[in-house]
């Protein structure tokens, strides 16, 4: 699952999941918009923070169809 769909269907906004995993909204926002992958350390986080709904994996997937289009 992408990030912008888990933020959705949680009804979370960028800045409250920003919040809580240490980052400034500038950063999610990079990602969500595929500005920059985020580091190691903030997949794993993110993986964690999300139940493991959003994982390196998706990252890796998602920037390879954006590759491809």
């Amino acid at each position: 699952m992408r990030l912008n769909q888990y933020l959705v269907q949680n009804k979370l906004s960028a800045t409250a999941f920003s919040k809580q995993i240490g980052v400034s909204n500038v950063a999610v926002w990079k990602w969500l918009n595929q500005k920059c992958l985020p580091s190691g350390k903030h997949m794993a986080q993110i993986d964690i923070m999300t139940d493991g709904q959003v994982t390196s994996a998706d990252w890796v997937a998602s920037y390879a169809e954006a590759d491809d289009g």
